[in-house]
């Protein structure tokens, strides 16, 4: 069986080291981002079955910058769609 690959996207480092590591214990092969920027590099380069972000995360705008991201358009030739988590505190 092929490993899920799975992003993390949050500000808080402790946070995403702790489930990445988790999940690799699960056999999934799991990514860290702490900010927005790297994360949709990532995303770009290796998309990830599974994102999973902190939507309150200071100074980004997740729905802004995900419109505009051709890599989150199912219907673009040659890119993985991916399923997308949002989480927030409020």
């Amino acid at each position: 069986m092929d490993e899920y690959r799975v992003l993390i996207v949050d500000d808080e480092e402790e946070l995403v080291t702790t489930i990445a590591e988790r999940l690799q214990i699960r056999g999934m092969q799991a990514q860290t981002a702490t900010d927005g920027e790297t994360a949709l590099k990532m995303i770009e380069a290796n998309p990830p079955q599974v994102v999973v972000l902190d939507v309150m995360m200071p100074g980004y705008r997740w729905n802004r910058n995900l419109k505009t991201n051709e890599c989150t358009e199912s219907s673009n030739p040659g890119h993985t769609s991916y399923r997308i988590w949002f989480f927030g505190t409020r």
